[in-house]
């Protein structure tokens, strides 16, 4: 909801940062507003993150083809589609971009096999490709920057100890080239809506030393190690049986356990791990062979589909959204105030106090008037500007209509009641995913 809320910004002629203020990568907003061409950009959403997981399954299948046999390959196929779409870190409601980089980091993994396994140089196409990728990662969520950070590491350590230097800044002006062109698109278009100062500022500065959501180590652990167990279980079953069958490459293991330690103490949501997954296709293809080796009837067409509509069933009772798949839209408190608020004016005007973008602008259809038009995740001792402009817009009535928590309503009522009269309150379940659910009470106020 947060993107296509920007998404639709950018169509209504508002500058992500400079308009409407949010925290990920400017290339996430500019896709979304190609979503939102359509008259429902959910839909659209939906099939963009089926394509997006289908090409993940081709480099996995490339990849896998590297350590198990062809028959073999589609039941590791199965089980790493079975095994990623249900890990605990592949959210509800889909929207992470975790999700979008996953065929990148499986394309990557691939490349980081052949380099160190087979010794295939990077030609110049794939060292445009890594530097374009690079580029993107950058202008979607720096922070993935870290898996290929060490891949890359890795290669130059190579080619010190064995003194390529020529090939070592080759890579590295390639690289460095890929990022300027991804890069270019976007310092245009804010330099032309002069945004490149609010862009600058909210997605590097403050993302890097005021952005300090808590990171608990010891949740992280849990998070990966208990609730992602079947996840991260196949992908360290694969690093070991990895290392067993190639003795002599300690590379693969350096950088699953430096990326692992890197994502536990940076963590923050379950979403943060769902780049780990990009390691289960080695670990479910040693297990396929494992198990077809001891009956090779399950690899005949006849079989593999069967394994096929059971992995499908097995995905109701363990995937993250499945509590929810007979609702109707009028279960949910974003239809019922969209209504409501129709009834009353037929162009009203919007603001969500405090809260996460949950998806009542996109609902009722229009496009905040506020910059900040969400609660991000910035502490108010951090970011005290983002609380002050809360407050300004219920002191000047911004908005004809306001969205707040129960909860906060009754803490700030002399801030709103001044301003604003309660009309409706309304309630209903919130869930998080199949094992977190709370209580969701907010109400709705109109302006005086």
């Amino acid at each position: 909801n947060w993107y296509i809320t920007m998404g639709n910004g950018i169509l209504n002629g508002k500058v992500p940062y400079k308009d409407l203020f949010e925290q990920k990568g400017p290339l996430v907003y500019f896709l979304f507003s190609l979503f939102c061409l359509f008259n429902n950009p959910f839909r659209v959403v939906f099939i963009f993150e089926v394509l997006s997981f289908s090409l993940f399954l081709y480099f996995s299948y490339k990849l896998c083809n590297r350590f198990v046999s062809s028959k073999s390959n589609i039941l590791s196929l199965m089980l790493t589609a079975f095994v990623c779409l249900t890990s605990y870190s592949f959210v509800v409601g889909g929207g992470a971009v975790e999700e979008y980089c996953l065929p990148i980091f499986a394309y990557m993994l691939l490349c980081f096999f052949e380099f160190f396994d087979d010794n295939k140089e990077f030609n110049s196409l794939r060292l445009i490709i890594w530097g374009v990728l690079i580029g993107i990662l950058m202008f979607v969520k720096f922070t993935l920057l870290c898996l290929p950070f060490i891949m890359f590491v890795l290669f130059a350590l190579k080619y010190i100890k064995n003194r390529e230097w020529i090939k070592l800044n080759k890579m590295v002006a390639y690289f460095t080239l890929g990022v300027i062109a991804v890069s270019i698109p976007s310092v245009i278009y804010f330099l032309i809506n002069d945004g490149l100062r609010d862009f600058l500022t909210i997605y590097f500065y403050n993302n890097i030393f005021l952005y300090r959501a808590g990171s608990d180590i010891f949740y992280n652990l849990f998070c990966v190690l208990i609730l992602c167990f079947l996840s991260f279980g196949v992908a360290v079953y694969g690093v070991v049986r990895y290392l067993m069958l190639n003795k002599e490459n300690k590379e693969y293991i350096i950088l699953f356990c430096t990326y692992f330690a890197f994502l536990i103490i940076t963590g923050n949501f379950s979403y943060y791990f769902l780049p780990l997954t990009v390691f289960a296709p080695i670990g479910c293809a040693y297990f396929s062979e494992y198990i077809v080796s001891k009956k090779e009837t399950l690899s005949d067409s006849k079989n593999l589909v069967s394994i096929a509509f059971i992995l499908f069933a097995l995905c109701i009772p363990f995937g993250n959204g499945t509590l929810e798949l007979f609702n109707k839209k009028e279960d949910y408190v974003q239809h019922q105030i969209a209504k409501d608020i129709k009834n009353l004016d037929s162009d009203p005007s919007l603001f969500c106090y405090k809260l996460w973008d949950y998806g009542f602008y996109n609902v009722l259809g229009v496009t905040p008037d506020v910059k900040y038009y969400a609660n991000n995740l910035f502490e108010p001792e951090d970011f005290p500007e983002m609380y002050e402009a809360f407050e300004s817009y219920i002191k000047e009535k911004r908005a004809e209509f306001v969205v707040v928590e129960k909860a906060v309503y009754d803490k700030e009522i002399d801030l709103f009641s001044s301003n604003y009269d309660f009309y409706k309150e309304y309630s209903y379940t919130y869930y998080k995913d199949n094992l977190r659910s709370f209580y969701f009470n907010v109400v709705l106020l109109r302006v005086k």
